[in-house]
């Protein structure tokens, strides 16, 4: 494979890191959020596997359970060599070499297995270089040998056993700045390691230095030293350092650097990530990170990538208490707007999907967050986060703290215990009596979309941080300010200038939400209604029609009305006897079944009737089509006075639906409705 673009200086010059005093990173509540307590302690190395097994009696058998997903770290890549300078396959990459030529083909990754009753069938490497190789890890997978070393087996494992894969199929090699990436069968990081970031390249000037491996085996840090394929890393003498030139003046002694800790898989968890951003803006991301622990865990040295902008590397003096949470926020400290960020770092997430990995200073990974086939939890349509609980990730729900830059709630609980751990909140009563009432999407020259609200309610409603958005990932909601209200009966109207709030034309969808995300109304179209036409509710509150004189601010009371199919309510509209209630001049669809069909009583005239009441209907152009008794009858128009008595007005056929005759007479009046001989229910029977 050849070199591809991997960052191997750091990202100096792409990373800036704004660090408070040291000082300790206290914990906010009791509750952990679900992963194993884990002390950070110095681990003895795996023995090399010499002793025969003990042959034990065998057990009585009994159902097993369904295995836990093997956690990461359970096996980890152990030692590497790109550079041989040994014939390693010339001795099937055992412990020792051949005499033949050495090349490409004497690479190697050694892997270390820290976990009993691993099956790993299914389970992949990558070699990421620029010219990738991914493969299982059998010999017909990413390397054309795999040898199985220890008393466990490949599907069954014991602790301390050993894999050894060589040779690398295909282009033939792996460059000294390879990334590789263990994961299990189904899909999640076990192990990584990036060669000339986090641990030294593979560019060696000898066989004493030919392999990058883990000292102490399996758990120390990252270091050049010969290999060791197949056996335990401690067992290789270290390189010998050229010593200093010798000078008249004595070297004053040094006082020696304390070794970095090893700390084992999930000591820290990355336990919550913002990674759509914010309601007050999509660049406002924000992760935190938990100690399950009960020990206090320093984190200078510990570095946070995603592979790509993001790349910290925490500043010396911070230290995370036990259950504390630290707060990382993207570019300023505003990202949250009443909590204060421990640190500041910059690069983003993509909404797409990354992996975020964290690892301690010896290049150990400590926990990720695999988002590279997509984020596996969070929302963007909402801004909720992602959280961790347990082994698994959940879009955030109830309770919430926080507020954005813009004073809105968050959807997240930065720096604090996550929502699945916090009693849910009590939803908070808001009003049911606002409404959409009219918007125009396809405004015409000189004129600009809005979206009016109306309240039907007897009592003002306070507006505060209540939501008009359109459809979900489309344009950013607009958030009422604090104080803002909607008198009993009023109208108010937002303009795009003012809301940002962008319609599509060819179809799109407005919503009305509460300050705590619920929605209260939408309006969804599919198609462009036409230059200069709204949607609108005819009269105020009622069915949505298309209307061809936008009204904003103004009653939709009368307004023209152009309806296509589509607008006709499935459930059929409003009641007779409740539209006869309605004032002259009132919009509606309504559904009955015929009681009087045409021409009785003119060509133009039919009689329907519901359940609670009966109207003659008049059709304003054609005639009426032949009609039996009982044929449901769906159609929109208004009401009006016609010698003396109240009839329902239809435009034309094209208002109208008709359902096929299914045998049934017209609905019985319910109880209580207007009697036959009454002009309240004329045409009733």
């Amino acid at each position: 494979m050849r070199a591809g673009a991997f960052d191997t200086n750091d990202n100096a010059a792409d990373f800036v890191v704004a660090a408070p005093a040291p000082r300790l990173v206290s914990p906010t509540a009791t509750p952990t959020d679900g992963a194993p307590t884990a002390t950070p302690s110095a681990v003895a190395p795996v023995p090399s596997l010499t002793s025969t097994p003990t042959v034990a009696a065998t057990p009585t058998r009994v159902p097993s359970p369904t295995p836990d997903p093997p956690a990461p770290g359970s096996v980890v890549v152990n030692e590497v060599v790109t550079d041989p300078q040994q014939d390693w396959s010339g001795g099937n990459f055992g412990p020792l070499p051949g005499n033949g030529a050495v090349g490409d083909p004497d690479e190697l990754v050694e892997l270390l297995i820290l976990a009993d009753g691993l099956d790993l069938t299914g389970w992949t490497i990558e070699l990421r270089d620029g010219s990738d190789v991914t493969g299982d890890l059998t010999s017909a997978g990413a390397f054309q040998v795999a040898r199985y070393a220890g008393a466990g087996a490949f599907t069954a494992t014991r602790a301390g056993d050993r894999m050894v894969l060589g040779n690398v199929r295909g282009s033939g090699s792996m460059t000294n700045s390879v990334v590789i990436v263990l994961r299990d069968s189904a899909g999640a990081v076990i192990d990584q390691v990036s060669l000339g970031h986090g641990a030294p390249d593979g560019n060696a000037g000898g066989p004493g230095d030919e392999a990058v491996a883990r000292r102490p085996d399996g758990f120390g840090a990252w270091t050049r030293q010969a290999a060791t394929p197949g056996e335990t890393n401690d067992s290789a003498p270290l390189p010998t350092p050229t010593p200093p030139a010798a000078t008249a003046t004595p070297t004053q002694t040094a006082t020696p650097t304390p070794a970095p800790v090893a700390y084992p898989p999930q000591a820290v968890l990355i336990n919550e990530v913002a990674w759509a951003g914010t309601a007050a803006s999509a660049s406002d991301e924000w992760i935190e990170l938990h100690n399950p622990g009960p020990a206090p865990i320093p984190l200078g040295g510990w570095t946070l990538t995603d592979g790509g902008d993001l790349d910290l590397r925490f500043p010396a003096g911070l230290v995370l208490a036990p259950g504390g949470y630290l707060l990382l926020e993207r570019s300023d400290d505003a990202t949250v707007a009443d909590i204060a960020a421990d640190l500041i770092y910059a690069g983003g997430l993509s909404n797409s999907g990354e992996t975020l990995r964290l690892g301690d200073p010896l290049g150990n990974l400590i926990d990720l967050a695999d988002g590279a086939g997509g984020w596996p939890a969070g929302d963007p349509a909402t801004f909720a986060s992602m959280e961790r609980r347990g082994r698994d990730w959940v879009t955030h729900s109830g309770a919430a703290q926080g507020h954005d830059a813009g004073s809105g709630a968050l959807r997240g609980t930065p720096r604090g215990p996550n929502s699945a751990l916090l009693p849910a909140p009590t939803p908070p009563a808001f009003p049911d009596t606002l409404r959409l009432n009219e918007f125009l999407p396809a405004p015409g020259d000189g004129a600009d979309e809005f979206v009016e609200i109306l309240n039907l309610g007897p009592a003002p409603v306070d507006l505060s941080g209540w939501q008009l958005d359109d459809a979900a990932g489309g344009s950013a909601p607009y958030t009422f300010p604090p104080g803002a209200q909607l008198p009993p009966g009023g109208l108010l109207v937002l303009h795009r200038g003012d809301s940002g709030l962008a319609l599509n034309n060819d179809g799109d969808s407005v919503r009305l939400l509460t300050p705590d995300g619920r929605l209260v109304d939408e309006m969804a179209f599919s198609r462009n209604p036409g230059v200069n036409v709204s949607w609108a509710r005819v009269p105020d509150g009622g069915a949505w029609a298309l209307v061809t004189a936008p009204s904003p601010g103004a009653s939709n009371n009368g307004a023209p009305v152009y309806v296509s199919p589509e607008a006709r309510p499935a459930s059929g509209g409003v009641p007779i006897g409740v539209f006869r209630t309605w004032p002259a001049g009132a919009w509606a669809w309504i559904s009955g079944r015929v009681t009087v069909p045409a021409p009785l009583f003119g060509k133009r005239v039919i009689y329907l009737q519901d359940e609670t009441g009966g109207l003659p209907v008049y059709l304003g152009r054609g005639d009426w089509p032949a009609l039996v008794v009982g044929q449901r009858v769906t159609l929109l128009g208004h009401s009006r006075i016609r010698s003396g008595r109240l009839e329902f007005y239809s435009r034309d056929l094209w208002h109208v639906h008709f359902e096929a005759p299914d045998g049934l007479t017209a609905a019985p009046l319910a109880a209580g409705a207007p009697g036959l001989v009454n002009a309240a229910n004329a045409g009733a029977l």
